[in-house]
């Protein structure tokens, strides 16, 4: 049985920052925690774990987010004019990616929502294009509508039928500032690596000469990412410094936010997100509309 809850911001803020991203929902961290604190209380409450196969994966072996979000918002517009309920947009989705091989045998595991990855990241994917004002954000229960701009880019789309590393860069590169900030710079501090970052007039994001990057790379590190780091490395433009930190010699340009972050942290990051300006704001405030 279910019962609605409320919760303050904060708490929700603080949950989120728990969650494992596309996995997780309030109630299933909560039972983390739950599990975590109540383990050592003789004949406490039992919380079931999780099993394996609802783990996570390595970044990589999935379909990426944005695969999901670019045919989400075509099949919405193509099959469903529009707007469509959840379960038959869910399911026109997963059929179509399957018909043209993008999804693999990871999607359809199940995760600790209780629902398989696919269905989970088109979930996700539909909260991400309603923040950026493509998906109606007040409709009925159940009901996943376009934007007036959601219906326009969803006119433009030509989803892709590739999960190639360029592929991917190439749809979120596709998603330049319209409010370029010339002049601003753009700082992500990960760790003791700092590295600066501005936009060029022709939409490339550019490191600037004595920015850091970490030395450790994840297991997470996209392989574009990591052929990166290795050829900047043998043409001297990445350096060890004194502290044991990659340096840039030089500026380097990136076609996307995301490629840089990768290269400047060594795992898979929302480089939209880990740059901000000097006020706080992220690259994402400054994403076209």
């Amino acid at each position: 049985m279910s019962r609605l809850i409320r919760i303050d911001d904060d708490i929700y803020e603080s949950l989120k920052k728990l969650a494992d991203p596309f996995e997780d929902t309030p109630n299933t961290v909560i039972r983390k925690l739950l599990a975590h604190d109540l383990s050592s209380i003789k004949g406490g409450i039992k919380i079931p774990p999780r099993t394996p196969e609802t783990g996570r994966i390595k970044k990589g072996n999935a379909t990426p987010q944005l695969v999901y979000e670019e045919w989400l918002m075509y099949i919405l517009w193509k099959e469903f004019q529009g707007r469509a309920r959840k379960k038959e947009i869910t399911s026109a989705v997963i059929s179509n990616m399957q018909k043209n091989e993008l999804l693999k045998e990871v999607d359809f595991v199940k995760v600790s929502t209780g629902e398989t990855r696919a269905e989970n990241k088109i979930a996700w994917s539909r909260n991400r294009l309603k923040e950026e004002g493509f998906i109606v954000s007040n409709s009925p229960a159940g009901i996943w509508e376009l934007t007036e701009k959601g219906i326009i880019k969803a006119k433009n789309i030509m989803p892709t039928k590739s999960q190639s590393e360029d592929d991917i860069e190439k749809i979120e590169s596709s998603r330049v500032t319209t409010q370029n900030p010339a002049g601003h710079v753009f700082e992500y501090m990960v760790h003791n690596a700092r590295a600066k970052m501005i936009i060029t007039e022709s939409n490339l994001y550019s490191i600037l000469k004595g920015s850091t990057a970490l030395k450790e790379e994840k297991m997470s590190i996209p392989e574009n990412a990591k052929r990166t780091r290795e050829n900047l490395i043998l043409s001297g433009i990445l350096v060890t410094n004194l502290r044991g930190l990659l340096e840039f010699t030089k500026n380097v340009e990136f076609k996307s936010p995301s490629a840089a972050s990768a290269v400047i942290s060594g795992s898979s990051t929302d480089g939209w997100i880990c740059f901000k300006d000097r006020n706080g704001k992220t690259l994402k405030h400054y994403r076209k509309k």
